[in-house]
């Protein structure tokens, strides 16, 4: 498998990896009765990374690469 092709799951596992993370610290804070922190996107950005990847991994293996 291709460095790209190998990225695509990656990219997935530490959006979900980080958006778990932000989970578990507000409800850490909800539970101490502190004020939860800001929600980032990670997903989003997650998402926006594996599309880039799709589309580079797309094109690089049209072009007959791999």
């Amino acid at each position: 498998m291709c460095v790209l092709c190998t990225a695509i799951p990656a990219s997935f596992s530490l959006g979900a990896v980080a958006e778990a993370k932000q989970n578990q610290a507000r409800l850490e804070a909800l539970a101490n009765g502190e004020t939860p922190p800001r929600r980032r996107p990670y997903w989003a950005v997650s998402l926006g990374a594996v599309v880039v990847v799709v589309t580079v991994s797309a094109l690089y293996h049209a072009q007959g690469g791999g």
